[in-house]
């Protein structure tokens, strides 16, 4: 068993990342502040700058700085791409091509579907992102450590069927959610994210939507459309994920379960994440339900006035008179 210390060979999360989420709980932070916090790391700035000129989003001229992309972006999808970029750098020491692509794969799809779950429930999208990218965190820093051995041990996963999460105790003495959760706290990350590193697993105890229960959909939403890790013993159908939504927002999340993974896949291409090249520009899977619009009611027909009977006694005398001055004229 590798001793619990042994976490301190994973590596520190990186300052600008740090900075990046305390900016993500200010919904009123500038471009400004967001630019300063990027250009602190200028490794990032070139990853951010280079995927802004991709074709994926169809920009006619070049961007050459951070607040130019973020002028053409928004600060919304700069920060996503610059927390996602420095949650990537974890991967980096991994030995073998699949486990990374495996392990990354999933943490994109799970936040991308985690924000997806957000927008339909009308929940704060960027931090329903950033739960979903380091939800995890242990796993990833695992991962990173003791490449051979975790290698193995998901490679054993996968062609026997073990468990992973007590796999991982037998070998590391905790499980990747319990390690996710000492990281977190140790980094010093929001206290939701600490929550969710360490129970994105756990079955929700009620139907209440918060954001742990938000990750745990996205985690299980992954799963389902082929995005994990390790083939899970048994998966929940789309269908059941948004059963467990409010009432509301069912009609607004998933209408077209191909268009999702279509709109999935495009977010992974901005990564170098995707199977398929998506088509350009990236589609959105958003789609708000069709309302029906009311009917306008119809006016009553409005009747012209007729004339009243002593209107038209009245036009006859007046007629007679006429006439019969006419006739004593002559």
């Amino acid at each position: 068993m590798i001793a619990v210390a042994e976490l301190a060979k994973i590596p520190a999360f990186p300052p600008v990342a740090a900075r990046l989420l305390q900016l993500l709980a200010d919904d009123a932070v500038s471009t400004e502040a967001l630019a300063e916090a990027i250009r602190m790391d200028p490794a990032l700035t070139a990853d951010i700058l280079q995927r802004a000129n991709s074709p994926l989003f169809g920009f006619e001229s070049r961007i050459d700085s951070v607040q130019h992309a973020l002028a053409l972006l928004g600060t919304h999808r700069i920060r996503k791409i610059a927390l996602t970029l420095l949650a990537g750098t974890y991967l980096q020491g991994v030995q073998t091509l699949e486990d990374h692509r495996r392990c990354w794969r999933h943490t994109l799809a799970t936040a991308f579907l985690t924000e997806e779950l957000a927008w339909a429930c009308s929940m704060q999208e960027d931090m329903a992102y950033t739960a979903g990218l380091l939800h995890d965190i242990g796993r990833m820093g695992l991962l990173v450590a003791y490449p051979k051995e975790y290698g193995d041990l998901l490679k054993k996963a996968r062609e026997n069927a073990y468990d992973v999460l007590e796999s991982e105790r037998l070998l590391f003495g905790m499980d990747h959610c319990e390690a996710g959760r000492q990281l977190a706290d140790t980094w010093r990350l929001p206290h939701d994210l600490i929550v969710i590193a360490g129970r994105h697993h756990d079955t929700p105890a009620t139907r209440e939507i918060d954001l742990l229960h938000l990750a745990h959909l996205g985690c299980r939403l992954a799963d389902t459309l082929g995005y994990y890790v390790v083939e899970p013993a048994a998966t929940l159908a789309v269908e059941e994920i948004k059963e467990s939504l409010p009432e509301a927002a069912r009609a607004r999340f998933c209408p077209d379960i191909d268009h999702l993974k279509e709109a999935l896949e495009a977010e992974l291409a901005v990564y170098g994440a995707s199977d398929a090249p998506p088509k350009v520009p990236a589609p959105s899977p958003r789609q708000e339900p069709e309302v029906e619009p009311e009917p306008v009611p119809t006016p009553p027909p409005v009747s012209k006035p007729g004339l009243t009977r002593s209107q038209i006694a009245l036009a006859c005398v007046v007629f007679l008179l006429v006439l019969l001055v006419v006739i004593v004229s002559r």
